[in-house]
């Protein structure tokens, strides 16, 4: 920078001693225009460039004054004040179809250099004036990134910046808005039926196998939160459970929610296998919470021994460090043994989740204690865990999380 400094001065005694008299004069305005621009000073670059026209510059000189004077204009994103030197430079006369180019290169620009917001600034300028214009396809798109961007988050805005993408059609942009419209809609905007919408249109469009994979993941997960949608649901269960690139995990999610829909329909019968299958196979959070729907379907169906089998002897020992669902299965289990007169066990088990139950829900422990109050136990004085009649020994939750 002090370099930079340093050239100034002879340049601008150079400029000042000679102007009118030397054609250096054009060449020194330039290179004073390019020392203002590296240190920041865009204003003064512009001025600079500017004056190469008012000391009869030629055609060379005037060409790269321009592109020079292009380039400041777009760093300060003002391609207005860019197209208004133009029309006061004699011979220059700008067609729409340049004034289209040079408004929307000033805003990519921005958007290239990752300065986001005036990025933003500049494609709202050019699709104000020009809605239709050949590049607004490209505004819209980029403009949506530069809302999604991490500098703006501006989630909303980018969704329908996306969607108008999307809605346009067919285009080398489609896939990829299609499948961050669908993101969007599910994780930022809490809009699982159009996350669905767009997912299909990413699914549809979608260039590669992992790419239509992902979309059918995106579309069954937005489909089951879809106010049940239980035929998409079987749609894209199906898809997953087909494809040869599903994990043991995505199997198992596939399952959870064709398993999970069917619970909450009552449907105990495609239930039960679906959640069985997620049980025996998953290792994340779906696994402890398919153990209790289990549990619950056969307390619903007053398989009471089965319930307590599958509660002492296989969900609470695969669910450690899942306090949470250990807690539900002993609540669930105080129901069991007191659906059989089994008043002491059934205590118990809600003791257990009284006296050992570290979680953070609080409707857990109120229901454990309106329950326990319930048979008529005081919950201040709770017995001895190692008295129960039944599974004493089991009652205990795991060290770990929720």
């Amino acid at each position: 920078m002090g370099k930079l400094s340093e050239a100034t001065t002879p340049l601008r005694q150079l400029v000042s001693d000679f102007r009118g008299k030397s054609p250096l004069i054009n060449e020194a305005l330039m290179q004073l225009g390019i020392i203002s621009f590296r240190q920041g000073n865009y204003s003064a670059a512009a001025n600079y460039y500017k004056q190469v026209f008012s000391n009869n510059p030629d055609a060379t000189q005037a060409k790269d004054a321009l592109s020079l004077l292009q380039e400041t204009y777009q760093e300060m994103g003002r391609p207005d004040e860019y197209l208004a030197f133009l029309e006061t430079v004699p011979g220059y006369k700008v067609s729409s179809n340049s004034r289209d180019s040079i408004i929307y290169q000033s805003a990519e620009y921005q958007y290239q250099n990752r300065k986001y917001q005036q990025a933003i600034d500049g494609f709202t300028n050019y699709l104000a004036k020009y809605p239709n214009g050949p590049s607004s396809l490209d505004a819209y798109y980029y403009r949506a990134e530069s809302y999604a961007s991490a500098d703006i988050k501006k989630y909303d805005m980018a969704l329908k910046d996306y969607a108008s993408v999307v809605n346009r059609g067919p285009s080398k942009y489609y896939t990829r808005a299609a499948e961050k419209a669908a993101l969007l809609s599910l994780n930022s905007q809490n809009n699982p039926a159009q996350a669905l919408e767009f997912a299909r249109k990413w699914e549809e469009s979608a260039p590669t196998d992992a790419s239509r994979f992902n979309a059918q993941l995106t579309a069954l997960e937005a489909a089951y939160k879809s106010s049940n949608n239980s035929v998409a649901v079987n749609e894209y269960a199906n898809k997953v459970n087909a494809s040869p690139l599903a994990s043991a995990e995505q199997y198992a999610l596939a399952n959870f929610y064709l398993g999970k829909m069917a619970y909450d329909k009552g449907d105990f019968t495609r239930a039960f296998p679906a959640l069985q299958s997620v049980a025996e196979n998953a290792t994340t959070a779906i696994m402890p919470e398919a153990y209790h729907l289990l549990a619950q379907i056969l307390y619903r169906q007053k398989k009471y021994t089965d319930a307590e089998d599958l509660i002492n002897n296989h969900a609470n020992k695969a669910s450690a460090g899942y306090d949470d669902w250990i807690a539900r299965n002993l609540i669930l289990l105080s129901d069991v043994y007191l659906d059989q007169g089994d008043k002491n066990s059934a205590s118990a088990a809600l003791e257990a989740v009284l006296e050992n139950y570290k979680g953070n829900n609080q409707t857990i422990l109120n229901l454990a204690r309106q329950k326990y109050d319930k048979l008529g136990n005081s919950t201040s004085t709770p017995a001895n865990l190692n008295a129960t009649e039944k599974g004493g020994n089991l009652l205990e939750l795991e060290e770990g999380g929720n």
